[in-house]
């Protein structure tokens, strides 16, 4: 193959055109998404047709850069930052907003004083936006990062790896990482142990934290009621302080409370509201611990379940609450998880089990201890809890035997904590640091023996053609052959009338038992099409697995796929449906009354019939969309790391990347996770040594 330096150097431009011209769509459709008021474009794409876009841009830069490595053509070695780029973007914001001042303005005519005025208050407002979000990207990118460290004198064991993990981020560009590690300096800096309270929706943690202040300072109901973070800690003075993303903290009554955390007083957390710290003089707490009070989750859960699942890597303990009337379910195993995937250690409370006979509360407390040891492979400690006063006696053993111990040693706890967390974020660093190692090392040699390419390549392109299959059912017309279906369901309908009047039948419902029977069949024929696609998905991730040479992860319970139910029909349109009458002798014909009675069916219900059909398909289609972006997330996540092992074995070696320092930096990392201190409270640290008071306490009884 003859390709000269010009060749090369042609075919790059036309690609790197290729790639402007592909970052223009994926703007357009950035655009089309945000459904901004501002926007040139028609909002006519949807979000399974823009994935499909994005998917078919990803796809052809692959083939792009595969053809730049084939063709041996160079590779752009300057790169512009894209933290500067987002920096004097926002510059040019900030330029903008202010060649519109009123005193800007004055060539364009004059601006009377109350105009000027209003001007100048939306101008403040915008720029206090522009400011902020200025700021937010320079903690974002570390820009502070050196004077928040400096302000950790009081923890001088952390300072210096939590400074060198900070530096091994910004070195190897793992944005990923960045919350993580602002959301551990910010624990840090608070000098309080916090213990928080999780659960779903009305699972009694409010009621709990009542009884443990013994005053109802949290509102309760059977709706959901915490709307924001709830930090309870001692206090001689009981107050109450509020802050919000809009304001300075400001001080509250106890009575306002239920204003500013619950859903009813709060809805969508309107009021921005951050937290509510409450200070209380509560005899059970104890200076340095805070206890949290955290929105619920779950299908009735509102956006304070965002906050909840953002804030859960901060705190030092997890207590998950359980319903005794429900018992464990997919949302208590999710928080348990993400406890353990943070190095938090964690505990699980049984709440009102006042509910449960005696015999059976111990038959509980094992299930879910046994659930939780197949699935993390660690057992929970469970306990069983009631603020009833027939049974308060368990929650104040709980509380003495297992918390109270945990608050008397506030301090070493912290620290313990702390250092769990440093660990946890030295092997998440370690681990991306070892995949860039790994596609280097593959990168020297020409060829993977052990991948067959090929193979997988064509496993992907299948799975592929099928999800896009099932995803073509979406992008139909809707009406397009609603007309067809409902002829077809009169003239079916009409049919068995005549059929039962000739046989002398009195059975009346025809019409409606065919419209249903008729979108039955749709339904059934979705599901149909949605479960063999996600047990071809699985197949393929099989075969995907086999070809290059990687075990595939197991599938728990909880993990495998499983279709929502299916929408409802419209009970009130079907019952309007009437059978057309048909006399005995006219049945006698039956081409004739067949044809009679269609035309009696047709002018009375084919309009509703129509309507219910439409409507059905598309409630239908919402549902199959649903259910195939479902499927395809697990299977994409499934099979990420075979995906991973593809690239790297057709990966050549970039020379942009500092091989030495990105060792020399896994080897620190390793030894931090090796180190006893540090390294005991990683992720897999937690999973095995967990400290006895909290994770292998005895179960309540």
């Amino acid at each position: 193959m003859t390709v000269n330096a010009f060749h090369r150097q042609s075919i790059g431009v036309a690609f790197h055109h290729i790639d402007e011209r592909l970052s223009q769509i994926e703007a357009i459709l950035n655009s089309v998404g945000a459904k901004s008021p501002f926007s040139t474009y028609a909002f006519d794409v949807g979000p399974m047709e823009r994935n499909a876009i994005v998917g078919y841009a990803s796809r052809l830069r692959e083939r792009m850069w595969a053809a730049v490595q084939r063709l041996e053509i160079p590779p752009e070695t300057h790169r512009t930052s894209a933290a500067w780029v987002i920096a004097t973007t926002l510059m040019d914001v900030s330029i903008t907003l202010a060649e519109i001042e009123p005193s800007r303005l004055r060539g364009y005519g004059r601006l009377d004083e109350e105009s000027a005025t209003v001007l100048s208050g939306i101008l403040s407002d915008l720029d206090r936006l522009v400011n902020s979000l200025d700021a937010y990207l320079k903690r974002m990118m570390g820009g502070n990062m050196a004077e928040r460290l400096a302000r950790l004198e009081t923890t001088p064991g952390n300072r210096k790896s939590i400074a060198k993990i900070d530096e091994i981020i910004a070195r190897h560009g793992l944005v990923e990482l960045r919350p993580l590690m602002d959301a551990l300096v910010s624990r840090i800096e608070s000098r309080d142990l916090e213990i928080a309270v999780f659960g779903r929706v009305s699972s009694g943690k409010s009621s709990l934290l009542n009884y443990l202040l013994g005053h109802p300072v949290l509102p309760v109901g059977v709706l959901p009621v915490t709307a924001a973070l709830t930090r309870l800690y001692r206090s001689d003075d009981p107050h109450v302080v509020v802050r919000t993303e809009v304001s300075q903290p400001r001080r509250i009554s106890i009575e306002e409370i239920p204003d500013y955390v619950t859903e009813e007083g709060n809805p969508g957390n309107r009021r921005r509201v951050i937290d509510v710290s409450i200070g209380f003089p509560s005899e059970r707490l104890i200076d340095g611990v805070t206890l949290i009070d955290t929105p619920g989750v779950g299908s009735l859960a509102t956006v304070g379940a965002a906050q909840t699942r953002a804030y859960l890597p901060r705190c030092d303990l997890g207590v998950v609450l359980i319903d005794a009337g429900s018992t464990l379910d997919q949302e208590d195993l999710v928080l348990l998880r993400a406890m353990y995937e943070s190095a938090v250690p964690s505990m699980v409370l049984v709440s009102k089990c006042d509910l449960l006979a005696p015999e059976d509360r111990a038959c509980v407390v094992d299930y879910i201890a046994r659930q939780t040891r197949d699935r993390f492979g660690q057992e929970a400690s469970v306990h069983l809890v009631s603020t009833r006063a027939t049974d308060t006696a368990l929650t104040d053993a709980w509380f003495d035997q297992h918390i109270r111990p945990i608050m008397l040693r506030h301090r070493e706890e912290l620290e313990r904590s702390v250092q769990r967390k440093i660990g946890n974020l030295a092997e998440l660093t370690h681990s991306l640091l070892e995949v860039q190692i790994s596609r280097v090392r593959v990168g020297t040699t020409t060829h993977d023996e052990a991948v067959n390419a090929q193979a997988a390549r064509q496993v992907l392109r299948e799975s592929e053609g099928r999800i896009a299959a099932v995803a073509a059912i979406v992008t139909k017309p809707v009406e397009e052959t609603v007309n067809d279906a409902v002829v077809a369901v009169i003239h079916e309908a009409a049919t068995r009338i005549v059929a039962h009047r000739r046989r002398g039948d009195g059975v009346d419902g025809e019409l409606r038992s065919t419209v249903l029977n008729a979108m039955a069949a749709e339904a059934s024929e979705a599901s149909r099409r949605l479960e063999e696609t996600d047990s071809f998905l699985n197949d393929a991730a099989r075969r995907l697995a086999a070809a290059v040479s990687m075990p595939l992860a197991r599938l728990d319970t909880d993990q495998r796929f499983r279709l929502t139910p299916l929408p409802p029909s419209d009970e009130t349109q079907l019952s309007d449906l009437r059978d057309a009458r048909c006399w005995w002798f006219i049945a006698m014909w039956p081409a004739a009354a067949v044809w009679m009675i269609d035309r009696k069916l047709r002018k009375r219900s084919e309009a509703k019939i129509w309507s219910l059909i439409r409507d059905q398909r598309h409630a239908l289609r919402r549902w199959i969309e649903g259910n195939l972006r479902r499927v395809t997330s697990s299977f994409e996540a499934r099979i990420a790391p075979l995906r991973a092992r593809l690239d790297a074995a057709n990966a050549v070696e970039d020379p942009s990347v500092d091989n030495e320092q990105l060792q020399s930096d896994a080897d620190y990392l390793r030894a931090l996770i090796g180190n006893p201190v540090a390294g005991a409270a990683g992720a897999s640290a937690q999973r095995s040594v967990d400290p006895p008071h909290v994770v292998s306490a005895g179960k309540g009884s």
